[in-house]
């Protein structure tokens, strides 16, 4: 069997993340080399389920027409999150 690289993987990596689902934990530092990372794709590099599954994994942000489309707002999304704090704190349960 071939395994094929996700597109999330690669950038996962150098945002230093062990496992996928750490992406949901990111500092800001984190998510600065993860959005460089993703600059470096190329749209086409990849296909646009790929992008939109990326793009809904990440940002919960509806599919796209185009790959470039969901990869520009793959990056305005996490860009938003940044300026928002920790990741984590986006997706935690409300304190009461």
């Amino acid at each position: 069997m071939i395994y094929h690289s996700g597109l999330l993987d690669t950038p996962a990596m150098k945002a230093g993340c062990i496992c996928l689902s750490d992406l949901h934990c990111l500092d800001a530092r984190q998510r600065g080399g993860l959005v460089q990372a993703l600059k470096d794709i190329s749209d086409n590099s990849a296909n646009l389920k790929a992008w939109n599954d990326a793009l809904q994994y990440l940002s919960k942000d509806v599919p796209q027409g185009t790959a470039e489309a969901t990869s520009k707002r793959l990056i305005q999304a996490l860009f938003r999150s940044m300026a928002a704090g920790p990741m984590q704190e986006n997706f935690a349960p409300r304190q009461k």
